[in-house]
């Protein structure tokens, strides 16, 4: 399942509620890092980043 899943030695354990994935250590931060690049291509309207829950 480890080889399947391409999971190595350092694992990040993400997740909220019920619910959680297991992501490679190396694979996670490949992943976080495009999606910064992604968002800073698109900018934010006002009125999204002034929501609060």
């Amino acid at each position: 399942m480890r080889e399947y899943a391409k999971l190595n030695k350092k694992l990040i354990m993400s997740g909220q509620g019920h619910n959680f994935e297991l992501w490679d250590a190396d694979a996670w931060h490949k992943q976080i890092a495009n999606l910064d690049s992604l968002s800073k291509k698109e900018e934010i309207p006002t009125e999204i980043t002034q929501l609060s829950l």
